[in-house]
C-alpha cells in the first residue's frame, strides 16, 4: 500500500534522495520473522546503481530474517539538528530516506568483493590494506544487496 506523505512539501526527489542515501553514514535496515517480530539493526553501507550494499557475518538475526521474507526497508538521517523556528516552536530540521525493497545474498564472487571495495573506500581513505583483508576475510563475510523498489525522501532543512 502506498501512504501519501502528510507534508506534501517536504518531500524530497528521487534524485535529492538519493544524494543524501549516498552520503550517509549509516542507515536503519529494518526486517520481519516468521513470528511477525519486528527488527531494525544499525549498520554501514554503500549505494552502488541504486543497489544498497552490505557487509555482515554468514549468520545471524538479519539473515535469518531475510531468508524468510526478503521485503526489507532501509531508513537513514542525516543533517538532524533542533532548532526554534520562527513561530517559536520547538523542531528539529532533518533530511531522511525511506527505501523499500527486497534484499539478497550476493553470490558472485566478483560482485561481493566489488561492493567491499566500495564500501571500504566510502569510510576510508587508505585502502593499502584492502586487498590482504579481502583475502583474510572474504569466505568469513556475507555480502546482501538490496534492490530499491521503492524510495521516499523528506526535508525540512531550511
Amino acid at each position: 500500500m502506498d501512504y501519501l506523505m502528510i507534508k506534501e512539501n517536504r518531500k524530497l526527489s528521487e534524485e535529492k534522495s538519493i544524494e543524501i542515501l549516498n552520503n550517509a553514514s549509516h542507515g536503519i535496515l529494518s526486517t520481519i520473522d516468521e513470528d511477525n517480530q519486528p527488527y531494525g539493526v544499525p549498520l554501514s553501507y554503500v549505494l552502488i546503481n541504486k543497489t544498497i550494499y552490505f557487509h555482515c557475518a554468514n549468520n545471524g538475526h538479519k539473515l535469518h530474517n531475510i531468508n524468510y521474507n526478503n521485503k526489507v526497508s532501509f531508513t537513514v538521517v542525516s543533517n538532524d539538528y533542533p532548532v526554534i523556528d520562527d513561530e517559536n516552536d520547538y523542531t528539529t530540521r532533518y533530511a531522511s530516506v525511506i527505501v523499500f525493497g527486497k534484499a539478497y545474498i550476493v553470490l558472485d564472487k566478483e560482485e561481493k568483493i566489488k561492493s567491499l571495495k566500495a564500501l571500504t573506500n566510502k569510510y576510508f581513505e587508505n585502502m593499502s590494506f584492502f586487498d590482504d583483508n579481502v583475502k583474510r576475510f572474504i569466505d568469513a563475510t556475507t555480502i546482501v544487496a538490496i534492490d530499491i523498489d521503492k524510495i521516499s525522501g523528506k526535508s525540512n532543512i531550511k
